[in-house]
C-alpha cells in the first residue's frame, strides 16, 4: 500500500478524525469510524502494521525502532481468544500462529474495512487544541518539511509498548557482556551456548528466556522482584533468581548473596506510555494497569473529550477490545453517546479504580476485562466478545502445565466452533521465521 493511499474520495461534511498510528489500534479504530468521519491516519514508518511490521521488506532501521518485536516470534495466546467477529481468520489457521499470518491478518482488515487517507513516513510532532475554534491543530513531518492541519478529533493510537523502561542497577557500566533491552532483543540463535540472565517477572522475560532457551543457550536465567515464583514448570536450564543487587563484571549478585556469571543481561522490564507530540493539556499519563488513569470509558480523554487513547490498559483482550474502542468513539463522534460532565466521568473512574483494586489473580482481570469489553458493546450496539474471556482463562492454564507446550493446543472459535489446525511443528522444534 502506497503512501496516502485514499478509499473513498467524498467525506464532505462529515468529522475530521486524526488517527495517530497504523498499528491494531489505529486500524481498528479507523476501520470502526470511517463511515462516521473523515479519517486520516498518520505513520511514522513506511508500512502499516505497528509491532507487527517486524522483517517486513520494506522496513528500514528507522521504522524497525517502534518494533519491539523479533525473529521467529509466535503469538502468546491462541488467535481464538482475539480474534474478530467480522473478521475471521483463515480455516486451516492454527490457534498459535507467527507473526506473518497476524500482518496479513491486519493487511486484510484494512482491504475489508479502512476508510480514509494513510500517510506514511510522516512523524507527528505536535498537537494542539483550538478552544475558541474546538478542534485541533497537528503538526507532521514529512519528506524533510512540517506540515500542518486542522481536525475535529484525535485518536492516538501508538501503544505503548516500544519506549523501554529502562531502570539502572548498581554496577551495570561494569558488566563486560552484552546488555540490551528487551525492546533490542531481535533472534535468539545470536545466543547460542552463550550465559544469559532476564531481568523482569512478566510476559517480556518469560518468552525471550524461552527462547533463548530453545535456540541453545548455556542456561537463561530470570531476576525478579516478585514474591512468589511465577508459577511454570521450567526447562532444567531456566531458572528462577530474586531480585539482583550488584553487578561486577561479568558475575552478577542476586538478593540471597548467590552469585552467577552472565555473557547477556537483557532487561525485560517493561515500556512507558509516552506521547511527546501531544500538548502538555492533552498527554495521557499513566502507568500500565487494567484502568488506565485520566480516562472515561478506559480510552475517552477526561480533560478534553474530543481526544481518545485506544488499547492503553494492560491487556488480555487485544484486538476484538480495540475494536469496540473504536465502535465507542464512532458513536460519541456521530453523536450518538452523549458525553457526561467532568465530575461524572471522574466518577466513574473512581469506580472502576475501586473494582481493580479487587483483581489479585489473573482469572478474575480476564473477567474483569471482558466485562469492560461488554459494557462497550452494550453502548454501540455491537458484538459481545467477553466469551473469549473463557479460552483465555484455559490458556493461563495451559501455560501452567506446560510452559513450553502450550503453543501445541488447539481451541475453537468463539464465533464458528471451528477447532484451529494442528501446526505442522511443535513451538519447541520449530526454528524458522
Amino acid at each position: 500500500m502506497g503512501s496516502n493511499a485514499r478509499h473513498i474520495s467524498d467525506n464532505m461534511g462529515k468529522p475530521k478524525v486524526a488517527v495517530i498510528g497504523a498499528g491494531p489500534c489505529g486500524i481498528f479504530s479507523s476501520g470502526a469510524i470511517g463511515d462516521t468521519a473523515d479519517v486520516t491516519i498518520f505513520e511514522r514508518a513506511s508500512v502499516m502494521g505497528g509491532q507487527w511490521a517486524f522483517s517486513e521488506e520494506k522496513l528500514v532501521e528507522l521504522d524497525r525502532q517502534h518494533s519491539s518485536m523479533y525473529t521467529c516470534l509466535w503469538v502468546n495466546g491462541p488467535i481464538e481468544a482475539f480474534e474478530l467477529p467480522n473478521h475471521k481468520f483463515p480455516e486451516n489457521s492454527p490457534s498459535y500462529i507467527k507473526r506473518p499470518a497476524v500482518y496479513k491478518y491486519l493487511q486484510d482488515y484494512i482491504d475489508k474495512f479502512v476508510k480514509g487517507t494513510f500517510k506514511f513516513n510522516c512523524k507527528v510532532q505536535d498537537v494542539k487544541f483550538n478552544a475558541e475554534e474546538n478542534n485541533f491543530n497537528l503538526a507532521w513531518e514529512e519528506a524533510g518539511e512540517t506540515k500542518s492541519e486542522i481536525f475535529d478529533y484525535v485518536i492516538v493510537a501508538t501503544g505503548h509498548f516500544s519506549v523501554p523502561n529502562d531502570p539502572k542497577f548498581k554496577g551495570e557500566e561494569t558488566f563486560t557482556g552484552k546488555y540490551i533491552h528487551a525492546h533490542d532483543y531481535r533472534d535468539g540463535k545470536l545466543y547460542k551456548d552463550l550465559r544469559v540472565l532476564c531481568i523482569g517477572g512478566s510476559y517480556s522475560a518469560e518468552d525471550i528466556a524461552l527462547q533463548c532457551w530453545k535456540y541453545g543457550s548455556k542456561y537463561a536465567h530470570i531476576t525478579h522482584r516478585r514474591t512468589t515464583p511465577m508459577g511454570f514448570k521450567w526447562p532444567e536450564t531456566v531458572i528462577e533468581r530474586p531480585i539482583l543487587t550488584d553487578i561486577n563484571g561479568s558475575t552478577v549478585t542476586f538478593k540471597d548473596g548467590s552469585t552467577e556469571e552472565y555473557d547477556v543481561i537483557i532487561k525485560c522490564t517493561g515500556y512507558l506510555h509516552d506521547f511527546p507530540f501531544m500538548s502538555e493539556e492533552l498527554r495521557l499519563k499513566t502507568r500500565n494497569r487494567m484502568v488506565p488513569d485520566d480516562m472515561f470509558n478506559q480510552c475517552q480523554f477526561i480533560e478534553n473529550p474530543r481526544v481518545f487513547y485506544a488499547g492503553m490498559q494492560d491487556q488480555y483482550f487485544t484486538m476484538s477490545m480495540f475494536q469496540l474502542q473504536g465502535f465507542y468513539m464512532r458513536d460519541v463522534i456521530a453523536g450518538k453517546i452523549p458525553i457526561p460532565s467532568k465530575e461524572e466521568m471522574k466518577k466513574s473512574l473512581e469506580a472502576e479504580f475501586a473494582e481493580e483494586a479487587t483483581l489479585d489473580d489473573e482469572e478474575k482481570m480476564i473477567k474483569f476485562q471482558g466485562r469492560y469489553c461488554d459494557r462497550l458493546a452494550e453502548l454501540t450496539g455491537e458484538t459481545k466478545v467477553s466469551g473469549q474471556g473463557d479460552i483465555l482463562c484455559v490458556w493461563e492454564h495451559h501455560k501452567v502445565d506446560g510452559i513450553t507446550t502450550y503453543r501445541d493446543e488447539q481451541f475453537k472459535s468463539h464465533w464458528t466452533g471451528r477447532l484451529g489446525s494442528k501446526n505442522e511443528k511443535r513451538w519447541i522444534d520449530d526454528t524458522d521465521p
